[in-house]
Formats: structure tokens, C-alpha cells, sequence
């Protein structure tokens, strides 16, 4: 391997091509993570999409709290529809706990939690206990209908429809003749999004 940069790679790959390896987090497209992660208190990465965002767990004095750094100013939106959730649920609209909002900075394009106490129970669905906790679920979810404030973000079709468009276009130059592929797939998918047939 040949160092294009300080902390990158490029690997040639068989049947791929060259790929360029970052060291983590010196991410070119989070060029706030690695700030974040410089922390003097324990982080932990969650999860991790490059070029995308980041979701950290810190513990520190204050307890421990989540952040997820992004590549845009996203976050911004993300927060203000947090504490939304947070007004809502304080004044008993919702069938969940919801974790507290601290704030949202910008200079690190990162959004700041609070901690919910309890435990993951995707294994215990699966259990004895699983109708009994799918009942709750569904409670829990439908609760989030009766809540009060208008959120600013939207998930419908069309939204959705473009992130496969930009999606699309990612694949394209990374895959040899992609597009009669993606074609294939986005047109019918972009007539169900208007309610048309799709075929």
C-alpha cells in the first residue's frame, strides 16, 4: 500500500479498483469526529457509517450521554424535533421515555443526549416474554400519534425515493456499468412513490 495522505491508504482491491482507507476517526467527510473523540472521558463508538455520521456513547462525570456527529448541519433539525419529543412526553402524550435533549453544537455538528435506563430486548422477543413486550411496543409506538407538536422532518415516499436517488448516484461511479441496474430498480420504485403501476 502507497500513502496518498497523512492517515490514508490507497489499497487496489481485485475486481474493485482502488479504495482509499482512512484511519478512525480521520474521516475527510467528519472532520469533527475525531474532536469528539478526543474526549478526556471514556467514548465508546455505537455505530459508525463513514462519510455519513457517527453515534458515540460518553461516560463521564455527569453520567453518561450519547452523541451522534454528522457531516452536515442536520443535527440542528434532529435536536430541535428531540426536545419537541421531550416537551411532549413531559406533559404525558407519550407511552415511552424519551432521552433528555442537551444540546446541539454546531462547531462539531453533533447532537447531545441524555441516558434512558434499561436493557436491549431484541433476545427476549424472541422468548416466552415476546407477545407480552411486542403488546408494549405497539402501545408505546402508536402513542407517538397523539402527540401534540408537528415535526419538521418527514419520512414519506418521496422523501425516501431521493435518498435512493443519491444513493444511486454513489453507487454509480464505484461499480463497473451500474447503471442499467440502478435504472432498473428506481423507475418502478419512483412510480409506486406517485401511486402509479409499476411496470
Amino acid at each position: 500500500r502507497v500513502a496518498a495522505q497523512p492517515d490514508c491508504w490507497q489499497v487496489h482491491l481485485d475486481q474493485v479498483g482502488v479504495a482509499s482507507v482512512y484511519r478512525f476517526p480521520d474521516d475527510p467527510l467528519l472532520p469533527t469526529l475525531a474532536a469528539v473523540c478526543a474526549s478526556p472521558h471514556r467514548v465508546d463508538v455505537v455505530r459508525y457509517r463513514p462519510h455519513k455520521r457517527c453515534t458515540l456513547r460518553v461516560e463521564g462525570p455527569d453520567g453518561v450521554q450519547w452523541v451522534k456527529v454528522f457531516a452536515d448541519g442536520r443535527g440542528a433539525v434532529i435536536h430541535r424535533a428531540t426536545e419537541a419529543l421531550w416537551e411532549a412526553s413531559r406533559r404525558g402524550e407519550l407511552d415511552v421515555a424519551v432521552a433528555p435533549p442537551i444540546g446541539f453544537d454546531d462547531g462539531t455538528r453533533a447532537v447531545w443526549q441524555g441516558n434512558v435506563a434499561g436493557s436491549m430486548i431484541t433476545s427476549r422477543l424472541f422468548g416466552d416474554e415476546g407477545p407480552r413486550l411486542a403488546e408494549r411496543l405497539g402501545a408505546a409506538a402508536g402513542s407517538v400519534t397523539a402527540v401534540t407538536c408537528v415535526p419538521e422532518l418527514r419520512f414519506d415516499s418521496a422523501v425516501q425515493m431521493d435518498r435512493s436517488r443519491r444513493y444511486a448516484a454513489n453507487i454509480a461511479p464505484m461499480t463497473p456499468a451500474p447503471r442499467p441496474a440502478t435504472r432498473s430498480i428506481l423507475i418502478p420504485a419512483s412510480c409506486s412513490a406517485r401511486g402509479a403501476p409499476a411496470w
